[in-house]
């Protein structure tokens, strides 16, 4: 009779504990979701300023894309310098130009004006790349083209790294990505998730 009292206390003694931890397990869920939900909502689908014209023209690697996005807007005038953060060691722009298959009509003009960076492996590594180059060109601001996913988390990294700055977002659309029932694109959701968890990183002072 003893020992059933000792286990039932000890029994009931872990099952308020376990009650306990998985209250506190649902609220910090739903705070996630929620946290998640406005994440994507506030996912950029253009550019904030399509007109103004920057010092620079800042792509983070990780699309062709956003190359050729860098290049169009170097080619319409939008800045007259552009940095690509975070190529590969053995990269160059022929062999990027080749890769994205785009080649502006006015590239033997505008080529002088582009510069890689090979030092970048992170976004945090973008950032300190990208003011390393601003502060050798004597860059005020800088129109920054990366994945709209990918835009909220690199906007903390650089205002950090460059407040004085000025930094117009110019986010890509990549192909495929679609927002509508993101969650029920296993692909999509799982990049969504994953960026949304390094956000949440880096706003509290670490980065990834």
């Amino acid at each position: 009779m003893l020992i059933k009292r000792i286990l039932g206390s000890k029994t009931s003694k872990v099952a308020k504990v376990a009650s306990k931890f998985l209250v506190v397990f649902a609220v910090f869920f739903i705070f996630w979701a929620i946290g998640l939900n406005v994440f994507v909502k506030n996912i950029p689908m253009e550019a904030e300023d399509k007109e103004t014209k920057t010092d620079a023209i800042v792509i983070l690697t990780g699309g062709t894309q956003r190359f050729e996005e860098g290049l169009k807007l170097l080619a319409n005038e939008k800045a007259d310098k552009l940095f690509v953060s975070g190529v590969g060691e053995d990269a160059t722009l022929p062999n990027l130009l080749l890769i994205s298959g785009y080649v502006p009509a006015s590239i033997s003009s505008i080529a002088k004006n582009i510069e890689l960076g090979y030092a970048a492996k992170s976004t945090k590594g973008n950032a300190e790349e990208v003011y390393q180059w601003v502060v050798g060109n004597d860059i005020k601001s800088i129109r920054l083209v990366t994945a709209n996913y990918h835009m909220a988390r690199s906007k903390i990294e650089f205002d950090r790294k460059m407040p004085d700055i000025k930094i117009i977002l110019n986010p890509i659309l990549p192909d495929q990505f679609r927002l509508e029932k993101w969650y029920l694109n296993p692909v999509i959701r799982k990049v969504i998730v994953s960026e949304y968890n390094k956000y949440l990183v880096t706003k509290i002072g670490f980065s990834v």
